[in-house]
C-alpha cells in the first residue's frame, strides 16, 4: 500500500511543476468486516494525450518523446503499481486532460480494525460545539481542515484571504458568540498570515481569539520568539489531526508551552548534532533535509552506500539515515562494511526503507543497522528513533577523532 501511493506520488511530483498535489482516500462502501475505499493522487501537472491514457499502464509506455528527455523514465513503474493492485484483487485507473493535469486511482477492498481499536478523540465539554475559521487560500487545505474541525464537534468557516477571514470575523462578533478559535495559513496573496495576525490582535474585540498559525514552509526557530504575541501556537502542514486536537486542548488548558512545531518533537539531545544521510533519491533528501533542519539538526548527503562508508571514515557523526535500496552499494552492505571498520561499532545507523513486509527490520539488525524507520517517514517516529540512539553530548568531530 505504502509503496503504491509512494511510486503515484513520485510521478505526481516529477510532473507537476506549479500547483499542487493531493493525496486522498474515500470509503465506497462497508460492511461490518471490510471496507471498499479508493485512494487516489490528483495532481495539476502536464497531463496525459488522450491516445496514451488507454496504454498507460503497459511497461514502457512514455507521453511522448519530449517527456521521455525532459522527465526520463521508463514507464515501468505503473505497471509494477498495476500488478500489485490486481494481486490485492483491486483496480487501478487514471484521468488526465493535456495540460490541466492527472488523476491516478486504485480501489481496492480491506478489512476493518477492529473497533476496540479506533482512537476517540473527545474535546473537553467547554470547546464542545466551539465555532472555528480555516482561513486559507488552497481550497483543498479549507476542505480538509474543515473536516478535521468538524470531526472534534467544532461549528467551522472557511475564509480564501486574510481580508475575507478579518470580515467574517467582524461579521460573527456583531451577530452573536463570534468564533473561538481561528486556523490561519501563512503564506497567502494579499494579506499573508502574519499579516493579518496582527491586525486580528490589535482588534480589541478579536485579540482574545486564539490563533494556530500554518506553513508548509521551513520554519526558523527565532519565529517562536519574535511573534509570540499575535500568534498562539504553529503547526506545519500537512495537518495531521491528532497534532491538531492536541494543539487546541493545550490552548484552552491555559498551558503556556509557546508555539508548537514540528522542532517541539526533538529533544535537546537531537538540537545542534549532525546526521549522514545516505539517500539516492532527490525528492527524500530535500524533504528529510527539511525536517531535520525545523529541529536543528544538520544534514550532509551521501548518495549511495560507498559514499556513506567513505564519509563516516573521514568524519565522526552522530548519526546514520540509511536507504536500503540505493546504486553502486546499497544499505545493507554499506552498514556491514561501517560495522567491520574500527571505531565505527557504535555509530548509530537507522535503515530507511519502503519494505515493510515482515522480515525487513529483522534484515536490517542482522546488517549492523540499530533501528528500522518505514518511509514514507512518520516525523514523530523519526525524532524518537534519533533520540533513541543518538548518544548524550556527543558533539561533532573531525576525521581521526574516532574512538
Amino acid at each position: 500500500m505504502i509503496q503504491l501511493l509512494t511510486n503515484l506520488v513520485s510521478n505526481a511530483v516529477k510532473y507537476t511543476e506549479d500547483g499542487e498535489i493531493i493525496v486522498s482516500v474515500t470509503c465506497e462502501s462497508k460492511t461490518e468486516d471490510t471496507a471498499d475505499l479508493e485512494f487516489s493522487v490528483s495532481d495539476t501537472g502536464i497531463g496525459i494525450d488522450e491516445e496514451i491514457l488507454p496504454h498507460l499502464f503497459d511497461a514502457f509506455t512514455q507521453a511522448d518523446g519530449s517527456t521521455t528527455r525532459k522527465f526520463g523514465g521508463t514507464g515501468l513503474g505503473l505497471a509494477i503499481c498495476k500488478s500489485l493492485v490486481e494481486l490485492m484483487g483491486g483496480t487501478i485507473r487514471a484521468e488526465s486532460e493535456k495540460g490541466t493535469g492527472s488523476r491516478f486511482a486504485f480501489s481496492l477492498t480491506l478489512k476493518r480494525q477492529l473497533k476496540e481499536k479506533e482512537v476517540q478523540r473527545v474535546v473537553p465539554g467547554k470547546l464542545s460545539g466551539m465555532k472555528a475559521l480555516v482561513i486559507d487560500d488552497n481550497l483543498a487545505a479549507r476542505t480538509v481542515l474543515k473536516d478535521i474541525l468538524e470531526s472534534f464537534s467544532f461549528s467551522t468557516d472557511t475564509a480564501d484571504s486574510g481580508e475575507s477571514g478579518i470580515e467574517l470575523l467582524h461579521s460573527e462578533r456583531s451577530g452573536g458568540e463570534g468564533y473561538g478559535l481561528i486556523l490561519l495559513d501563512w503564506k497567502m496573496p494579499g494579506l499573508n498570515g502574519l499579516e493579518t495576525a496582527e491586525l486580528i490582535k490589535k482588534d480589541p474585540e478579536l485579540q482574545s481569539i486564539p490563533i494556530i498559525l500554518m506553513t508548509a514552509y521551513n520554519v526558523d526557530r527565532s519565529l517562536q520568539d519574535e511573534h509570540r504575541d499575535i500568534i498562539d501556537a504553529m503547526l506545519i502542514k500537512p495537518i495531521k489531526p491528532s497534532s491538531l486536537f492536541d494543539t487546541i486542548v493545550r490552548l484552552s488548558s491555559g498551558e503556556e508551552e509557546g508555539i508548537i512545531t514540528k522542532q517541539s518533537l526533538a529533544m535537546d539531545a537531537v538540537e545542534g548534532r549532525v546526521v549522514l544521510l545516505a539517500e539516492d533519491n532527490v525528492i527524500n533528501q530535500k524533504v528529510v533535509t527539511a525536517i531535520m533542519k525545523e529541529a536543528g539538526v544538520k544534514v550532509e548527503i551521501a548518495e549511495n552506500g560507498r559514499e556513506a562508508v567513505e564519509a563516516v571514515k573521514r568524519k565522526v557523526y552522530d548519526a546514520v539515515l540509511m536507504d536500503v535500496q540505493m546504486p553502486e552499494m546499497d544499505g545493507y552492505e554499506a552498514s556491514r562494511q561501517i560495522r567491520n571498520t574500527e571505531g565505527l561499532e557504535y555509530l548509530p545507523i537507522i535503515a530507511m526503507t519502503a519494505n515493510a513486509m515482515k522480515g525487513d527490520k529483522e534484515k536490517c539488525l542482522a546488517a549492523g543497522m540499530n533501528d528500522y524507520i518505514a518511509k514514507p517517514i512518520e516525523i514523530d517516529q523519526l525524532f524518537t528513533t534519533l533520540k533513541r540512539w543518538i548518544r548524550p553530548n556527543q558533539g561533532n568531530k573531525t576525521a581521526g577523532d574516532h574512538e
